[in-house]
């Protein structure tokens, strides 16, 4: 059974592995406490089964478990047979994955440049947004956002305006150009976003409700004696370090805050709103 089980981007999975390996070695000198991880080579559908804590016995569970609250944990099977029957406690967020509006000023014309997600449920916008990903396996972060915001009408309103799904790395090259064949709005993490800032005929916008966001959360067994070797891990500054130097961001920018309908660490509504996306 390891302590801790992260199911993380792949920018950040080594660096976190060698430091939780060196936190882990500190402990153990200390306190003569083990403390084992296991990171996952792929994330979501990659996975192989054996990678599904929902296939797993309640002895195999790791100890603590670390994933984005769009993951595995916000299956319902997941949630019944671990979460409602208090094998693993409560979910609690530890940071996010912020994302920001990136808009093509010259594409977009005279229509009013969107403040706010829930604008982009407008039909001005119509054919004009562009979401990470594929219609297969769309990012949910807006997504979730708006459905919490404005309900099912405005979720359907939001999709029917989506153009186009496509990873950032290949859109940002057209952004501003008469090649963006993409849309006018682009929602993508700050990473990318900050790229695109200096760019002519863009325009990156911070929503003025906060930024969309899939929080990052960790749960533990209950009652587990690791808990607070993990989660003192989880919050030190060596955690964050590795998420800021990769420019996920693990906390809020100084700039930018999280939209507080974001701050939910479990998403019950995953299934309809994927099956509107899709």
């Amino acid at each position: 059974m390891y302590s801790i089980w992260a199911e993380l981007a792949s920018p950040i999975k080594t660096d976190f592995r060698n430091a939780f390996l060196k936190y882990s070695e500190k402990v153990y000198e200390k306190e003569g406490v083990k403390l084992t991880s296991y990171v996952p080579s792929e994330m979501g559908g990659n996975m192989t089964k054996k990678d599904y804590l929902v296939n797993m016995s309640c002895e195999q569970l790791p100890e603590c478990y670390v994933t984005g609250s769009f993951g595995e944990c916000s299956n319902k099977i997941f949630y019944k047979r671990f979460l409602e029957t208090g094998i693993y406690d409560a979910p609690e967020i530890f940071g996010y994955f912020p994302e920001l509006m990136v808009v093509d000023c010259k594409r977009l014309g005279k229509r009013p440049v969107p403040c706010k997600y829930e604008d982009l449920c407008s039909d001005t916008y119509k054919g004009e947004i562009c979401l990470i990903g594929s219609s297969a396996v769309p990012d949910p972060t807006a997504a979730v956002l708006i459905y919490r915001s404005v309900g099912k009408a405005g979720i359907k309103s939001f999709v029917n305006n989506i153009n186009s799904f496509a990873a950032p790395v290949d859109t940002i090259r057209h952004i501003g150009k008469t090649s963006n064949r993409f849309g006018s709005v682009f929602i993508m993490p700050s990473l990318f976003a900050q790229v695109c800032a200096e760019k002519e005929n863009v325009a990156v916008i911070i929503p003025e409700k906060g930024a969309a966001a899939e929080p990052l959360i960790f749960m533990c067994k209950r009652n587990s004696a690791v808990k607070k070797y993990i989660r003192n891990f989880l919050f030190s500054y060596e955690v964050k370090r590795i998420f800021e130097e990769k420019t996920f961001s693990a906390v809020e920018y100084e700039n930018v805050k999280i939209d507080e309908l974001c701050k939910q660490s479990i998403t019950e509504e995953l299934d309809e709103i994927f099956n509107l996306m899709k």
